[in-house]
């Protein structure tokens, strides 16, 4: 597991030490280059020094030479090929040119060169020499102490990073505590209060997690206790008929019974595959994958799914027109959708009537149409349908209440827009759904008007 505080002390102290020592051989190498600058310029002012001051002959100087001595110069005056003066004299350099040069004397040891400058005074030569050992030591002094204030720094900053770290840190220590603190039951926002910045959107989306799954809970009681409701009924229904039929011996009374109890049974069944249906399209109204769906495709299969079950009542069901076009959404939604539409027309409508269903294809609209013959929903009740176990007071059809609230469950992953109307070609309900087109399989940002 991979941690923030040590990902970044790693990054933080892998930078300051890579930029320390950048920073120190940045240092070390200019002061190497500024110190052969003084040191070329100290052999020059002793050179010229020397040619000013020394006369024919000059006695070769003691031991105790201290300025040439803790300079570790070595001076030389020629005069030809004779040498008049040295302050080395077991350390004889050999003539050179006028001007700068290295030499090397030694082949088996390259470091202990020496830096020589050569003067022409009139007829004599001035040659200055310093080991260039001497120079690289002395500049080793120098810049390991022009590198004390960036060793001092470098500490400094080490302890920062560690301070300012771990103090950074603290509000996600603090927040975690917080929530590790908490049982499942308490979903009460988050305080984002003193928090950073940075953590804010965190929080937030964390307390809209909580939200979330406060109204699932909320949501997930009333189900329950709904569902428990709606099925007493067809329960009783069918424990009060299995009774009759165990004790009665009329069997008339006995196929009365038996017709209830098939009755409550299939009612309860359809409950229980509503309730299922509900439960699966809600709590959440986006679907988890979009896919590219055959509107027509999907209805002209539905439609005949159920023409038996509207043939067995007498319904007449037609196709009356449909339109080739494409939506996004997902498969179940669609299939929820137009399944309970159609089913809702035949349940109302009464034997002998009709029930038309068109698909079209207008623009960057797809529009799904069923109108029925049925008694319609009065214009006071049609927003108050689409409510969970809503009947209408005037419904001689005993229903559940809940087909109109899957269709509005399904609209919300869908994308779509749903209208109740009067049947323009008679009494009913006309219930138009309208789509917006999406060759990517895309949903619509907002529902269309």
């Amino acid at each position: 597991m991979r941690s923030i505080r040590g990902t970044l002390f790693t990054i933080l102290f892998t930078g300051l030490i890579a930029i320390a020592t950048v920073t120190g051989c940045s240092i070390y190498l200019k002061v190497i280059q500024e110190l052969n600058e003084v040191f070329d310029h100290q052999l020059m002012e002793v050179a010229y020094a020397a040619a000013a001051h020394a006369p024919d002959v000059v006695p070769l100087p003691s031991a105790e030479a201290s300025y040439e001595r803790e300079a570790r110069l070595a001076v030389q005056i020629w005069k030809g090929e004779t040498l008049l003066y040295s302050s080395r004299p077991n350390r004889i350099i050999p003539r050179q040119g006028q001007g700068l040069t290295t030499l090397y004397l030694d082949d088996q040891h390259p470091h202990l060169g020496w830096r020589v400058f050569a003067l022409n005074a009139h007829d004599k030569v001035i040659q200055v020499s310093q080991p260039l050992e001497a120079r690289r030591n002395v500049g080793i002094s120098i810049a390991l102490r022009s590198e004390e204030p960036l060793m001092l720094a470098t500490l400094l900053l080490s302890g920062l990073i560690l301070l300012s770290v771990g103090q950074g840190l603290r509000p996600l220590k603090k927040l975690a505590e917080d929530i590790s603190s908490r049982t499942y039951t308490s979903l009460t926002p988050l305080s984002d209060r003193n928090l950073p910045s940075e953590v804010v959107p965190l929080v937030r989306c964390i307390n809209n997690l909580l939200e979330h799954l406060d109204q699932s809970f909320e949501y997930q009681s009333r189900f329950i206790a709904d569902a428990a409701h709606e099925l007493r009924t067809p329960l009783a229904v069918i424990r009060l008929q299995a009774r009759v039929l165990s004790k009665s011996g009329d069997e008339a009374l006995r196929a009365e019974a038996n017709r209830q109890l098939n009755a409550g049974i299939e009612r309860a069944s359809r409950l229980i595959t509503q309730l299922l249906t509900l439960a699966r399209l809600e709590p959440e109204p986006q679907p988890a994958q979009l896919e590219t769906l055959s509107l027509d495709g999907k209805t002209r299969q539905l439609v005949a799914d159920y023409a038996r079950i509207a043939a067995e009542k007498g319904i007449e069901l037609t196709l009356s027109r449909v339109e080739p076009v494409e939506i996004g959404g997902d498969a179940e939604s669609l299939r929820d959708l137009i399944s309970n539409l159609v089913d809702n027309a035949i349940r109302y409508t009464p034997s002998g009537g009709a029930v038309k269903v068109a698909v079209l294809h207008r623009g960057l609209r797809a529009i799904l149409q069923v109108s029925d013959t049925g008694p319609g929903i009065p214009a006071s009740e049609r927003d108050k349908v689409f409510e969970r176990f809503y009947r209408l007071p005037s419904s001689a059809e005993g229903g559940s209440g809940l087909g109109l609230a899957i269709v509005k469950s399904a609209l919300l992953r869908l994308g779509g827009v749903i209208t109740l109307e009067d049947n323009p070609w008679g009494t009913g309900l006309k219930v138009s759904v309208v789509f917006t087109v999406s060759p990517t399989g895309a949903l619509p940002a907002e529902p269309p008007a």
